[in-house]
């Protein structure tokens, strides 16, 4: 794999990174405003739910980036 080959790969993940950070940020984002700002609306389930959901998307995602980046760098 030629150098141009990885640095599209590197922008093409970072971007993605970058988009999917952005959206999860709102979201849990507006969760924590609504609990600091709002004490007494009842935050929804789904909401609430979400938080984990992007924290192991991210974890998951994460790990399996690394693992691929790993295999591509050995061949």
């Amino acid at each position: 794999m030629d150098v141009e080959q990885e640095r599209l790969i590197f922008r093409i993940v970072y971007l993605g990174f970058v988009i999917s950070g952005v959206i999860s940020l709102l979201v849990v984002g507006g969760v924590i405003g609504l609990a600091l700002f709002r004490p007494a609306d009842k935050i929804p389930d789904v909401l609430q739910n979400w938080g984990g959901v992007i924290v192991g998307f991210y974890f998951g995602t994460f790990v399996s980036l690394i693992k691929d980046y790993m295999k591509i760098k050995e061949a």
